[in-house]
């Protein structure tokens, strides 16, 4: 489940900071394990725990697809399961994508630049996961695989308020 409070209470009031600000330690949103037969719920609670934390529309969708690029390569590369966790730490969001399966070839995680062929059948998962977040780190050896999706939000602005003027 969702573990954030939605984005109105973390939004300060008069000036105030934000409970989640740059320098807080890192916030769990999210975490669970997945399989083929998973995927689209743990796609949901994804986008569901994004939306609570004030991020823009399409900000939400392009981290959603980026997820579900390297979720659906996790189980048809990586051993048909894994696990992953949402957080956020500071103005970085992670969605972070691990598996225990035989990790990926060497150069797969170089080729972030250039674009896949448009006769390809498949290739362009990660291609989209360095287009669409922020950053994309990678680690695999040949125990498992761990991708770092990274977002960087946009600093969270105080709530203004009004004050009435005496005449």
């Amino acid at each position: 489940m969702c573990r954030l409070p939605p984005a109105s209470s973390v939004r300060a009031s008069g000036g105030g900071a934000s409970s989640l600000t740059a320098g807080s330690a890192p916030v769990v949103l999210y975490r669970s394990r997945f399989d083929l037969t998973t995927l689209r719920t743990v796609r949901r609670m994804i986008a569901a725990c994004l939306a609570r934390t004030g991020m823009s529309a399409d900000l939400i969708d392009d981290l959603v697809l980026a997820a579900a690029e390297i979720l659906a390569n996790a189980v048809q590369h990586g051993g048909g399961r894994g696990e992953v966790q949402l957080t956020r730490d500071g103005r970085n969001l992670h969605c972070i994508i691990s598996h225990e399966g035989p990790g990926l070839p060497t150069g797969i995680g170089n080729h972030q630049g250039s674009r896949v062929n448009p006769s390809a059948l498949d290739g362009r998962g990660i291609w989209l996961a360095f287009a669409l977040c922020s950053s994309v780190k990678m680690h695999s050896t040949t125990r498992g695989t761990r991708v770092d999706l990274v977002v960087d939000l946009p600093a969270v602005t105080p709530v203004a308020t009004s004050t009435a003027l005496a005449s």
